[in-house]
């Protein structure tokens, strides 16, 4: 077998660093998805509690509607960054039981209330970001 001429060799490195970096770029789809459910989470959950029947309707309208998209999206992806989907469950096995907890107490204590729903909007949607915030750049 021969060896490679060092043309043929920077070629083969050169196809080899662009892979490594398209697949990079590929895999980092998990921060995205989580950023987008970190804001969505934070508004839903406000609505929620500050928009009366309407803030309802839109808030899990809108929500139904993100997570179809995202699901279809995120089943189309082909490459994850190691740990990636780990990542994803646990942020949002953190965000519903944040989520459980302050619809609970929010609608027993504080009905309407900006001063409990817009702090408590903020502390449900912090796990995704937290899981975004964390994630790997890169896989160097």
């Amino acid at each position: 077998m021969m060896s490679p001429t060092p043309e043929q060799a920077a070629e083969v490195l050169r196809a080899s660093t662009a892979t490594r970096e398209h697949l990079a770029a590929q895999g980092r789809w998990p921060r995205r998805h989580l950023l987008v459910h970190a804001v969505a989470a934070v508004l839903v959950f406000a609505a929620l509690g500050l928009g009366g029947e309407t803030g309802i309707a839109l808030g899990l309208t809108g929500w139904l509607l993100l997570i179809a998209v995202t699901t279809i999206r995120s089943a189309r992806q082909s490459v994850t960054e190691r740990g990636g989907k780990a990542r994803i469950r646990m942020g949002f096995l953190a965000w519903g039981v944040l989520y459980v907890a302050g619809l609970t107490i929010g609608d027993a204590q504080f009905p309407n209330n900006p001063w409990f729903w817009l702090p408590a909007a903020l502390i449900v949607g912090s796990p995704l970001a937290l899981a975004a915030w964390r994630h790997p750049q890169d896989h160097t």
